[in-house]
């Protein structure tokens, strides 16, 4: 089951692709922020900024981090945090009633650390990908103890 890490860098916080993915973990704070919360990284707000998306194999995007960064190395050193605690990580469902459809949420401790990529039709299939994201994570762990490394084509691959 490889996975690798691929980096989503964006001219601004403001980036209307940007402000897309930091809705969705709004949302997710939003419904859910009287029991967990998301620790935001400081930097400059007019900056260029990047996060991490989890990839499966076939390149299908399944989870993506919730904070930005304006290093590289922040973005970086935040992978190795979630791939070395994967195995403490604890899925969750999170319905949207408006839409009628579900998403999911991993945290860690208290934090809100990665989010599903898209929506699903009902909460069964929202958690079975959240617990694949997890799986991946910890296949990760068990084969290279939390390293991350960059691939010639920019992808990180723990």
């Amino acid at each position: 089951m490889p996975a690798h890490f691929l980096y989503a860098r964006f001219p601004a916080r403001s980036h209307r692709s940007a402000a897309d993915w930091m809705r969705s973990v709004d949302d997710a704070v939003a419904m859910h922020g009287d029991r967990y919360r998301v620790a935001r990284f400081e930097d400059g707000v007019g900056e260029a900024v990047s996060g991490w998306r989890l990839l499966t194999e076939n390149h299908r995007e399944l989870g993506r981090g919730t904070r930005f960064a304006a290093s590289e190395a922040v973005i970086r050193e935040d992978i190795r945090r979630i791939v070395r605690a994967a195995d403490q990580l604890v899925v969750s469902a999170s319905p949207e009633t408006g839409l009628r459809t579900t998403g999911w949420f991993a945290v860690l401790e208290d934090e809100i650390v990665m989010i599903g990529a898209r929506r699903y039709e009902n909460r069964s299939v929202a958690r079975n990908a959240g617990a694949l994201a997890v799986r991946l994570l910890q296949a990760m762990q068990a084969t290279e103890k939390g390293t991350v490394a960059r691939s010639a084509a920019g992808e990180y691959v723990p």
